[in-house]
């Protein structure tokens, strides 16, 4: 069989299946360095004999993936395109490459390529969704998620994305509707259950702000805000050792996350407990010497100024 300047048989064909499957396989077992040499070996072959079955020089593709070879990935991929330029894979797997590598705009536009070779891809619509309220472009984010909608109503992700979309800019009575949609779908989900208390907290329903702050925390102790927000919910009522105490929970469960170490300062600071303040700042900052910069400019810790220990660690 001729194929370009180059006579091939069948049995390249077969080479190139092995190495397919045998880096597949190792890839399953973690394998990867192992899997390097039989992905580098199908992408040469697909050099060398210049195949056009798209199925199979898209496992040559997911083969390269997962080896992290994301630029031969993209060359395969335009390969692919030069051969069938609607193909909805091969747009859509450079759409994921170009985000993995923060190029956004690329990302955006192969998004839309794999939408309009076929406007049904749930995937690559709500990801362009993703990506444009990421990127703090809320208009056209709601505009992509309600196209999600059109297509799937009760999508868990959207609903619950557009509700956030909806809180970050005002719009609570959206927020909430769409938001308990997501909840409808799945009632147990720490982040929804989260949502609905900031959400219900703006709205000025207390009761139900803590309620599901305290949902969230029963259903992810791993979730450092909802241990955050139900202790501010606490702090807003004059509660503050009680929000001392959710916050002592809440580190507890998320030992390195140094913003709730920082709160708990802020919270000893306001019963006049300045030597736990101290002790708890300094965790912060030996967790994320970031925070560092920002207490020193942190106008609720003045008090502190004058501590000896404060002095001396700063």
């Amino acid at each position: 069989m001729k194929v370009g300047d180059r006579m091939y048989k069948s049995e390249d064909l077969t080479i190139l299946e092995n190495c397919i499957n045998i880096g597949m396989d190792l890839l399953e077992k973690n394998k990867t360095e192992q899997a390097k040499k039989f992905a580098l070996k199908a992408y040469k072959l697909i050099k060398l004999i210049q195949i056009d079955d798209e199925n199979l020089l898209l496992d040559v593709v997911y083969l390269i993936e997962g080896i992290n070879h994301l630029d031969l990935a993209l060359e395969l991929y335009d390969y692919i395109l030069s051969k069938n330029e609607y193909s909805e894979l091969a747009y859509y797997g450079k759409a994921l490459i170009y985000e993995e590598k923060g190029l956004v705009e690329l990302a955006k536009e192969n998004y839309k390529n794999t939408i309009k070779c076929n406007p049904d891809n749930l995937q690559a619509i709500f990801f362009l969704a993703y990506l444009f309220d990421e990127n703090g472009d809320k208009k056209d984010a709601e505009i992509w998620y309600k196209k999600v909608l059109e297509i799937e109503y009760y999508d868990f992700w959207t609903n619950l994305n557009l509700g956030s979309l909806y809180e970050e800019t005002s719009q609570l009575e959206k927020s909430l509707h769409h938001t308990k949609i997501a909840y409808e779908v799945d009632s147990s989900h720490y982040l929804v259950l989260f949502n609905l208390g900031v959400i219900y907290g703006r709205l000025n329903n207390a009761l139900k702000a803590r309620l599901f702050y305290q949902k969230s925390i029963k259903a992810n102790s791993s979730y450092g805000y909802s241990f955050l927000n139900l202790a501010i919910f606490h702090k807003n009522k004059g509660y503050y050792k009680e929000g001392i105490e959710v916050l002592k929970r809440g580190i507890y469960n998320n030992p390195e996350e140094a913003y709730l170490y920082y709160n708990l300062a802020c919270f000893y600071i306001k019963i006049n407990d300045l030597e736990k303040a101290v002790n708890e700042l300094i965790k912060c900052i030996e967790i994320n010497s970031n925070f560092k910069e920002y207490a020193l400019k942190d106008k609720d810790l003045d008090i502190l100024r004058t501590n000896e220990r404060y002095n001396c660690y700063f």
